[in-house]
């Protein structure tokens, strides 16, 4: 049974990634991980700081019966251990530091983009677009925010339910991709502004309006740049300013990116150029600046939301800086590397004739993290996410480490 003195910490040990040692620190007034850990002289064990206040008001011994004790701060190796642990947030469902979990939490509670796919805050929207008493940060979301609706209604007869049905959601998120690529559209934004149902059938022929959606892709020049055939790893790109969140910014000739925001949501910004093929290698070398850990990958897709991990999807591959990995998983990945942050140098080596993605770090291989047939397939975009306060610089045109051509068939994980 629990038992509750003082202010209960709200870090509940089934919300942690590794909740094995998570109970290691347990705190035996509230039984959850104690916040600002405070130890017994006897037993060594450890309970929260406002816990033991109140528990003290009562009694002066410790709570598992040792008699001589007295309580001290916990030593700082214990005090980084538990704030290092991994805790998911109870709103968003995403991991983050014990260090970094509060901060989150109460930014998490505040209003957001209604979009179900986006989670900007109303205090950081540049622009508000409505619809009756919902607030969005984009024309892409507010037509996202209406599809739902719509479908919400054609599959929940009362219109107040969630699309449950499975076939109702495969549906949802096939019409969102079909929005997003309308979204340069003129008929559609000038229908939506005007606040006209989604399903209206426009006065223009069908053809016209969903051509875009039905056709193949096609690689144009202007969207994938051919690598150099004399030196694999010879790559040559820049952040992309349209392709980069609205809160990142851009300097020294697009090559550095930076973060600096209230918020705890990752953003995202892509290169300027889509690989076809060959080997590529580059590097992301890390700003003393960092508070919070980086993604780094590939995207093999550039119209989706940036102010999301692009790894959060199927469509993105990334190495996370607390040393795992990202693949269509927001909250939890294999274990991978080392943990990067705001000190060194991460190498990127993709290898589009094999598919494979691969890492350095400070110099250390890593293995191969990802192989996949899509790794293989035109155009992939290299990808960095932010989240709160960070950045990086990018360095481009050096050739491939040998390592990479050495080891280049081992070790990967398969997703």
């Amino acid at each position: 049974q629990r038992r509750v003195h003082g202010i209960m910490s709200n870090w509940e040990i089934d919300r942690l990634v590794d909740k094995e040692a998570g109970r290691l620190y347990e705190c035996g007034f509230c039984l959850n991980l104690s916040k600002s850990p405070m130890m017994c002289s006897e037993c060594g064990k450890v309970c929260c700081a406002e816990c033991l206040a109140e528990y003290r008001k009562k009694k002066n011994n410790c709570i598992y019966g040792c008699t001589n004790s007295t309580y001290s701060k916990a030593p700082k190796l214990i005090i980084r251990t538990i704030n290092e642990m991994r805790i998911l947030c109870t709103l968003c469902k995403q991991v983050f530091t014990i260090e970094q979990i509060d901060k989150h939490e109460e930014a998490c509670q505040k209003p957001k983009c209604a979009c179900p796919d986006c989670s900007e805050l109303e205090a950081n929207m540049k622009k508000t677009y409505k619809v009756e008493e919902a607030k969005l940060c984009s024309l892409e979301c507010k037509y996202i925010y209406k599809m739902t609706k719509s479908l919400e209604k054609t599959f929940t007869p009362d219109g107040n339910g969630s699309v449950k049905d499975k076939a109702a959601g495969i549906f949802a998120g096939e019409a969102r991709k079909v929005l997003k690529e309308l979204i340069k559209d003129p008929d559609l934004h000038h229908r939506c502004n005007k606040s006209e149902p989604m399903g209206d059938v426009p006065e223009k022929p069908v053809e016209k309006v969903f051509k875009p959606v039905f056709k193949p892709d096609v690689k144009t020049p202007d969207t994938i740049v051919k690598p150099p055939s004399i030196q694999p790893g010879a790559t040559d790109f820049k952040w992309d300013p349209e392709s980069c969140a609205p809160n990142i910014i851009l300097s020294d000739g697009n090559t550095i990116c930076f973060l600096q925001e209230g918020g705890y949501c990752f953003r995202s910004v892509l290169g300027n150029v889509g690989f076809s093929g060959g080997i590529h290698y580059w590097e992301i070398h890390a700003d003393s600046r960092t508070e919070n850990e980086l993604k780094i990958g590939i995207a093999c897709k550039k119209n989706f939301n940036l102010n999301t991990a692009f790894c959060d999807y199927e469509y993105g591959w990334g190495y996370y800086g607390l040393g795992q990995l990202r693949h269509g998983n927001n909250s939890a990945g294999p274990k991978y590397g080392k943990t990067f942050k705001n000190s060194g140098y991460l190498g990127i080596c993709l290898d589009m004739v094999k598919g494979q993605l691969s890492f350095i770090l400070n110099g250390d291989y890593l293995g191969v993290a990802f192989k996949d047939e899509l790794l293989k397939k035109a155009p992939l975009y290299p990808a960095v996410s932010l989240l709160h306060k960070a950045g990086c610089k990018l360095i481009v045109g050096k050739p491939v480490p040998s390592c990479f051509m050495q080891f280049g068939q081992t070790n990967f994980i398969s997703f």
